[in-house]
């Protein structure tokens, strides 16, 4: 329940978190933010990063809910892959 940034709550938390992460790692490559309320069923999952090779943010969600019925509800930000980099600093600082 602890904050790095008392004015910063609810899912905005996230982003120093992530921020700091990436600060304190700075050999990894990506930061896989997963909720606390997440639930991995499958346990040999592996992911493919040279899949994402050209991609610095990867987000799930169902394309047709995107793109055809532009529903905010699309998109899940629970749980999300960031390469660290000049990109995703600025991204999650702005």
């Amino acid at each position: 329940m602890a904050f790095l940034d008392a004015k910063v709550r609810l899912v905005w938390a996230k982003l120093p978190t992530m921020r700091a992460a990436m600060l304190a790692h700075p050999k990894a490559e990506w930061i896989w933010w997963v909720d606390s309320d997440a639930v991995f069923m499958d346990m040999e999952f592996n992911l493919s990063f040279e899949k994402y090779a050209n991609y610095n943010f990867i987000v799930p969600g169902w394309s047709s809910m995107l793109y055809e019925k532009k529903s905010w509800v699309s998109l899940h930000s629970g749980v999300f892959l960031i390469r660290k980099c000049q990109w995703s600093m600025d991204f999650i600082t702005t």
